[in-house]
């Protein structure tokens, strides 16, 4: 028993030795990090203490935070509380608010569209209300930030509404209890054609896979057989979710993803496994400039195994992996961790040593050839390496997914860009459903098939929309009107859908007249091989 007591009083001092040794050590010779806090510390204290004009401590420490990762990559960076809490919300798919669509135009809100079920929507708020104040206190010329901080909050907690509504004399006041609103990751699924399902994937947050799973089972029950996953500026989200969204369209055990880092462990490689309805169904993935990080980890693995075909534009370059550490007042820090690589080895991530222009588009697109699948083999640009997919396929490395058929999306001529961005196509179509909602809602009620087929924008109402973009100061331009004539047409009759089927309607009518989808749409006829499931 005393040999015991000995040995645990052994023990004990040896612990407590090692304890102030260790702080010895330190005190004497202190670590690198430690002598940088110190010296910041010391920096802060003396421009406190002796600085000219009063300054904001906080404010310093959070810029010198930034500072400190400027000369790291883009990706490892600092967040202040509300900007981490703000991603968070986006991530976690929810948040409590009333359930609207808005913009501001002219300093006042409009509502663009209502979330069917939601808070507002209950209550008997529309779309083409003006919201005039909250809680008794005008907000015209109030900005995004400020309307949102009053429009959320608690959830059951109440909102005081104050509205607009053109085809009403006085004001409406409303009270509206806050309730979960969803950010659905899938903003739309609906049918291209008999046959070919539309996925519009926004982002890969926490119900990414399940809601895909969602949209699939209710395509396949239309008939759905061939798929078009639409990843244009989806920027991306969690690695987990990339990895189950590519295993719906892999079969068997394939590798998906793997990370590579200066740690060992955190170098993982992720596998498909699982057996789903869409395994072995033709597949065409959208991409652009804005598809980052968790698309691009699904573009590369479809594009990899010959699995499907991916059309549009490159991708960002974003293949990097960050951790999240969040601090005691809920600011975060982001840093990155490992690097991502496809099956064929490619590394996702473009160069960042010159940061000036890593946000910065790269215009050089391949030109499109023929209905082939090796053009873009003939690529002269010996800054990207080869690599080759598991058919043999050559496919390039120089930071994101260059897609099999380089499409530039259509562009849109000065005069389209500015009725949009003046909102004139909203103002137009609010006005005109005061005067025509109810013929409408007679007419076609909740028949969108009906409406689809009949309803056709008219030369009378195009004139007279861009009779009411000029009256509204809005410079157009006759040729450039009449070159877009297609598309303002399309985006005419597709806010009038917006207003009845919601977002179905809006997409359904933008769909026709979007070159990259039709494009799609197209090589699903063309019976080639990367159609078909490769085993």
């Amino acid at each position: 028993m005393k040999i015991l007591r000995n040995k645990f009083v052994l023990f004990i001092f040896a612990l407590l030795l090692g304890y102030y040794l260790k702080e010895i050590v330190l005190t004497f010779f202190p670590s690198k990090i430690d002598a940088a806090s110190e010296k910041v510390k010391k920096i802060l204290y003396l421009t406190e203490k002796y600085y000219v004009d009063d300054i904001d401590v906080d404010s310093l420490t959070e810029n010198a935070l930034s500072g400190i990762f400027s000369s790291l990559d883009p990706h490892t960076i600092y967040l202040p509380p509300q900007e981490h809490l703000a991603y968070a919300e986006e991530m976690d798919g929810k948040f409590f608010g009333i359930g609207i669509e808005f913009a501001i135009i002219n300093d006042t809100l409009n509502i663009i569209s209502v979330i069917p079920g939601g808070p507002c929507d209950k209550v008997g708020i529309q779309s083409g209300d003006k919201i005039i104040k909250v809680n008794n206190k005008n907000i015209l010329g109030y900005k995004n930030d400020k309307v949102i901080s009053l429009l959320r909050g608690d959830s059951g907690s109440k909102v005081s509404i104050t509205i607009c509504r053109p085809s009403k004399k006085d004001l409406i006041n409303f009270n509206v209890y806050r309730d979960e609103i969803t950010l659905e990751a899938v903003d739309v699924s609906l049918m291209l054609s008999d046959s070919i399902g539309y996925i519009k994937l926004l982002r890969f947050s926490e119900n990414a896979f399940d809601e895909m799973q969602k949209a699939i089972k209710k395509l396949s029950e239309r008939g759905a057989k061939k798929y078009v996953l639409d990843l244009r500026n989806n920027p991306g989200g969690y690695l987990d979710q990339a990895v189950k969204i590519t295993d719906l369209f892999l079969s068997g055990k394939k590798l998906i993803v793997s990370t590579k880092s200066r740690i060992s462990d955190y170098n993982e490689s992720f596998y498909s496994g699982r057996t789903f309805v869409t395994d072995k169904l033709p597949l065409v993935i959208l991409i652009n400039y804005g598809s980052a990080s968790a698309s691009e980890i699904v573009a590369g693995a479809i594009q990899d195994w010959d699995r499907g075909l991916i059309v549009g534009e490159t991708s960002f370059g974003k293949g990097l992996v960050q951790q999240s550490f969040v601090l005691n007042d809920n600011s975060e820090a982001r840093i990155t961790l490992a690097k991502y690589y496809t099956p064929s080895n490619r590394l996702i991530q473009k160069s960042y040593q010159k940061r000036s222009n890593y946000y910065t588009k790269d215009t050089t697109l391949i030109r499109e050839d023929k209905l082939n699948y090796d053009h873009i083999a003939d690529r002269k640009d010996s800054l990207s390496k080869v690599y080759y997919t598991k058919g043999g396929r050559k496919v390039y490395a120089n930071g994101g997914i260059t897609p099999d058929f380089i499409l530039k999306q259509n562009e849109y001529t000065m005069s389209y860009i500015l009725l949009l961005k003046e909102n004139m196509f909203i103002q137009f179509i609010q006005k005109y459903l005061v005067a025509n909602r109810k013929e409408l809602q007679s007419r076609y009620g909740k028949d969108y098939g009906k409406f689809a087929k009949e309803f056709q924008i008219s030369e009378g109402m195009f004139n007279e929309f861009i009779s009411f973009a000029i009256a509204n100061k809005v410079k157009t331009n006759y040729n450039e009107v009449n070159k877009d004539k297609t598309l303002i047409y399309a985006k005419l009759k597709a806010e009038i859908a917006k207003e009845f089927w919601y977002k179905q309607g809006w997409y359904t009518e933008m769909l026709k007249v979007d070159n990259q989808v039709q494009k799609a749409i197209k090589l699903f006829d063309t019976n080639n091989n990367y159609l078909k499931v490769n085993e």
